[in-house]
């Protein structure tokens, strides 16, 4: 009796080894899928740190509430189940962290991207201003007009470029416009 005992608990602990190695898959697999969703929204060349963490606690909260009722989590739970757990949340925040880093290089070089072309829109409007002036030449009030007007086409311009995201800008985009709009 006892060693029938001992050989279905051995068998029962083996099952919920692969089931939980089968759980674990499934969650790290969904999760891969929806974060990659939202760093690729349609139109978005990039997505901020900021909406990158504040997605990956919405899905990761989904995640957990999917294996709790699978595994119908409660405190009698095997150890396993709840290192299973702790395991999927430091693999999702592994899964986070990459997303990040590869982000942020895509993050710079599209904001350097917009930085230089907002200022060689900026050139191309004052120039188009000044052609369109046809005058001998210009005083310096409407010249600092015309400067004005320029760079805030040229500012409109690397906001719409960059997505601006009100909640959660990049925060290389917001530093990079805080230095196009201190340019004299």
């Amino acid at each position: 009796n006892r060693q029938l005992t001992a050989n279905f608990r051995s068998l029962f602990f083996e099952y919920e080894k692969q089931e939980l190695t089968s759980m674990k898959h499934k969650c790290l697999s969904r999760y891969h899928e929806d974060i990659h969703k939202i760093s690729r929204k349609e139109g978005v060349p990039f997505i901020s740190e900021a909406n990158l963490q504040s997605a990956h606690r919405k899905i990761e909260d989904d995640i957990v509430k999917y294996y709790k009722k699978q595994t119908l989590f409660d405190d009698r739970l095997s150890p396993e189940v709840k290192s299973g757990l702790e395991e999927i949340k430091k693999d999702m925040k592994k899964i986070l962290d990459n997303k990040v880093k590869d982000n942020l290089e895509e993050e710079k070089v599209y904001v350097m991207e917009a930085k230089y072309i907002s200022i060689f829109k900026y050139s191309a409007t004052m120039n188009q201003t000044l052609k369109e002036s046809n005058c001998d030449f210009i005083t310096n009030t409407n010249l600092r007009e015309k400067h004005e007007k320029a760079k805030e086409v040229a500012l409109q311009f690397y906001r719409d470029v960059n997505h601006f995201d009100k909640h959660h800008p990049s925060q290389i985009a917001m530093d990079t416009l805080k230095e196009l709009e201190e340019r004299k």
